[in-house]
C-alpha cells in the first residue's frame, strides 16, 4: 500500500449511530470502516463553559494513522 494514499479509503463516506457511546464511519467503497467511542466532557477557561465532544478511534484502518476528533461548543450565558 503506497504511504501517500493510506488514508484514501477514509476521503469520502457516512457516519453510523450503531448504540451509545458507538459511531461507525463506513467509506463509500463499501469495505473499508472504522469505529469509534463517543465521549462528551464539559471544560472550562477563564472565558466560560465548553461542552467538548471526542471521537477516539477503537479499530483504525491498516495502514491509517489513528486520530481523535474533538469539537467544543462555548456555552455563554
Amino acid at each position: 500500500m503506497d504511504p501517500a494514499n493510506a488514508a484514501a479509503p477514509l476521503s469520502q463516506g457516512s457516519w453510523h449511530y450503531r448504540q451509545a457511546p458507538y459511531l461507525e464511519f463506513r467509506a463509500d467503497d463499501g469495505i473499508a470502516f472504522s469505529y469509534y467511542s463517543i465521549k462528551r466532557t464539559l471544560e472550562t477557561d477563564i472565558v466560560s463553559p465548553i461542552s467538548m465532544l471526542t471521537l477516539t478511534p477503537i479499530q483504525a484502518l491498516a495502514g491509517a494513522a489513528p486520530c481523535e476528533f474533538n469539537y467544543g461548543e462555548r456555552l455563554l450565558k
